[in-house]
């Protein structure tokens, strides 16, 4: 369906949108600061202005944690994906070349980057239930084994028949993946179904 250079320039583009979100977020948040405390007391004994700082302040460092935890993914992701892009002479393009040994290089690159990233694997978490939370049509009927409940074939099937492009296969597939590693999600959807009582028989 997809190759694994198209899989991590996805993934690469994902991070990248989120880094400058946050980035947003964070001016966003530095001008609330700003005009909140402009309005507050500056008398020492009231405690509000210490509040709006110290959540202000909060704030602040989520965003810029995230932001500089997903531009270390994407240092990482750009030498997965620069292993692909040099210029190969038509000999190094050949079967058993030097460009089939770097793209397994980028490949092994990409596993690590999934497997042991922590930072990786924390923000495409925090993406995948974002995205379930705000009700994305696209991570309905997750359940916890991605492969195994059908998921995934439901993508492809969209796929295939041209509801969703290509690159929105590589994002949905990784974020319901995501999904499913995602402890928050995961406790959700193991708690029981709420019944509705047996209608009584008069």
């Amino acid at each position: 369906m997809y190759t694994k250079y198209e899989e991590m320039t996805v993934i690469k583009q994902t991070f990248e949108n989120f880094a400058d979100g946050q980035k947003i977020l964070y001016a966003q948040e530095i001008a609330k600061v700003k005009e909140d405390t402009s309005r507050i007391s500056s008398d020492i004994n009231s405690e509000r202005a210490l509040g709006v700082v110290e959540n202000g302040v909060g704030l602040l460092r989520d965003y810029m944690n995230n932001y500089h935890g997903a531009m270390s993914v994407v240092a990482e992701l750009n030498k997965a994906t620069m292993c692909y892009e040099q210029a190969y002479t038509p000999e190094q393009l050949q079967p058993g070349g030097i460009a089939e040994a770097k793209a397994r290089e980028g490949n092994r690159i990409f596993y690590d980057i999934r497997t042991q990233n922590p930072e990786y694997k924390r923000i495409m978490e925090g993406i995948a239930y974002n995205l379930y939370k705000d009700g994305d049509p696209m991570m309905s009927g997750v359940g916890k084994d991605f492969v195994f409940d059908g998921k995934a074939d439901e993508l492809k099937k969209d796929f295939e028949a041209g509801k969703i492009t290509k690159d929105q296969l590589i994002y949905y597939t990784n974020m319901c993946w995501a999904l499913t590693q995602n402890k928050d999600y995961i406790e959700h959807i193991s708690q029981p179904k709420e019944t509705k009582p047996a209608p009584i028989a008069f």
